[in-house]
């Protein structure tokens, strides 16, 4: 989203910014794109797939009275009472917005700062294939910054931030590139 040619409630009131994201907003000076993680806590696959395989463990086994169901099922919910705690400290640190200024980028998560990079400070951009990371931003001091996949145009954020940042954009194999249009339009074409 053009945050740039967006009038403001129009910005606060997309459904796949959160309410305190936008919220945050109204903090921040010279917004010229936002990025929404389109993700949520309750997404990742720790999580889900051992709730998923409690629930319909449970439900086979106590429906038809099998014991081995009921075990299988009773395990995977202590999986999941296991894991929900790591999953909850894990997103705490995940950007659910990322918004562009002329000056930086501010990853926010629920409204909270997580982070500030300047432009200037961004040493590299590099393409990863780590579980849903598909991105990291090295800056020249302290942790790199990941994105991931659930990132509302993550190749077009990419762009920009490379863009902003006087890095050359490197490729992802992952990507889907159009043809002649690279990840968008306007975007690069892909090599030979």
């Amino acid at each position: 989203m053009d945050v740039a040619r967006t009038p403001r409630n129009a910005l606060v009131e997309s459904p796949s910014l959160g309410g305190a994201d936008a919220r945050a907003l109204d903090r921040l000076d010279g917004v010229v794109a936002v990025h929404p993680h389109l993700v949520h806590w309750w997404n990742n696959a720790s999580f889900a797939l051992p709730f998923l395989a409690a629930v319909v463990s449970l439900a086979v086994g106590l429906a038809g009275g099998v014991a081995e169901a009921t075990g299988f099922g009773l395990f995977m919910l202590a999986v999941t009472a296991i894991t929900a705690p790591i999953v909850a400290i894990t997103w705490r640190r995940t950007p659910t917005a990322l918004v562009l200024t002329g000056e930086m980028l501010v990853a926010l998560h629920s409204g909270r700062e997580l982070r500030r990079l300047r432009w200037e400070e961004i040493e590299s951009v590099r393409a990863v294939d780590y579980d849903d990371v598909r991105w990291r931003l090295y800056p020249r001091a302290g942790e790199h910054l990941a994105l991931e996949s659930g990132i509302e145009r993550l190749p077009e954020l990419i762009d920009e931030v490379c863009g902003r940042s006087g890095l050359e954009r490197p490729p992802h194999e992952r990507e889907q590139r159009l043809p002649g249009g690279g990840g968008g339009p306007g975007g690069p074409a892909p090599g030979p």
